[in-house]
């Protein structure tokens, strides 16, 4: 048998059976983990490949970002900063964007239904995915193309109540 010892989330392997308390967590690992231990890294409650390490900390980060929401009044505060767009301006353009999908009319009305009723924007709405990396009319001189790593800044920084979260839009 094999353990890993975790201590201050460090990783340390012996093939005894460890000493046990509060501060020390025991963990039963194979010989291959135990034969490149320093290649590990212990992440909530398991022990992983520090190859994967990244990947679960990108995870995490995205499943955060996708939980986050803004008022109404944040939303369109930023987006009358950034664009000059009201919540009347952006209807008509929303709406002229869910008519060049392929969604059938119950969807279109739930879609704009939420748009107009909402207490709050949720970064995870489907909206937010309809409206990435689409060319959006603004006016005659306006257009713009917002990707979804910028609704996910516009998310964040609202959320620390940056002043210019706005400018994520841009």
């Amino acid at each position: 048998m094999y353990y890993a010892i975790i201590k201050d989330n460090k990783i340390f392997g012996t093939s005894e059976c460890p000493y046990t308390n509060e501060e020390i967590i025991n963990i039963e690992i194979s010989e291959e983990i135990f034969n490149d231990i320093e290649k590990y890294t212990y992440y909530e409650g398991e022990i992983i490949a520090d190859s994967h390490y990244e990947e679960k900390q990108a995870q995490k980060e995205q499943e955060r970002i996708n939980s986050l929401s803004m008022t109404r009044s944040d939303f369109f505060d930023g987006t009358i900063k950034a664009f000059g767009a009201d919540s009347n301006d952006l209807l008509v353009v929303i709406e002229n964007i869910l008519d060049t999908l392929e969604i059938d009319t119950i969807e279109k009305k739930i879609a704009i239904n939420n748009y107009r009723n909402a207490l709050n924007f949720y970064r995870n709405h489907v909206l937010f995915t309809l409206l990435s990396n689409v060319p959006i009319k603004i006016s005659e001189e306006l257009t713009v193309t917002i990707t979804e790593k910028q609704w996910d800044k516009f998310f964040d920084e609202t959320n620390k109540k940056n002043p210019d979260a706005y400018q994520e839009l841009l």
